[in-house]
């Protein structure tokens, strides 16, 4: 039986800064402190994508598909602006850095398989490439929307069962 599950109570977390993890695995992830990014209305699609590569057989009369550039996507997420938020304070100096080094993110998932399990966790390296003011309209609620370019392969930990 599937064990799907809502979104609600998720959470996502930055880096203070580009320190890179001793490890690209989830101890190495896991022991690096984070801030967590609030409020957030949602997080956008991310994940692996590759290139398609064709080639046309003039042979065969068939085209060939390959994998190409493997591109770990971006990650929009929608903020609810406050200005107070530590970790969107954080989102916003991540959009201004200009060095090389990636922020590290974690992304929790509300998923544990009972009341003493874990939740799932998401975590990845990458460059804030926009964090924009969303002010709408009236009834609105100014918003901040960000864009994580993700520059290294995702590790991702897997809810559990407690005892």
């Amino acid at each position: 039986m599937a064990s799907i599950f809502t979104t609600s109570l998720a959470t996502f977390q930055i880096t203070s800064d580009t320190t890179a993890p001793a490890t690209f695995d989830a101890s190495g992830y896991g022991a690096l402190t984070y801030t967590s990014v609030c409020p957030i209305e949602s997080i956008g699609p991310f994940g692996t994508a590759y290139d398609p590569v064709t080639f046309d057989d003039i042979c065969t009369g068939l085209r060939q598909k390959i994998k190409g550039i493997n591109d770990n996507g971006d990650m929009e997420v929608i903020l609810g602006y406050d200005d107070t938020d530590t970790g969107q304070g954080l989102l916003v100096t991540a959009g201004n850095d200009t060095s090389t080094g990636d922020f590290n993110f974690k992304v929790t998932l509300p998923n544990k398989q009972n009341a003493t399990g874990a939740d799932a966790i998401i975590y990845f390296g990458g460059k804030v490439m926009s964090t924009n003011f969303v002010p709408g309209a009236a009834n609105d609620v100014v918003k901040r929307n960000a864009t994580i370019g993700i520059t290294t392969a995702l590790v991702i930990v897997n809810s559990t069962a407690g005892v």
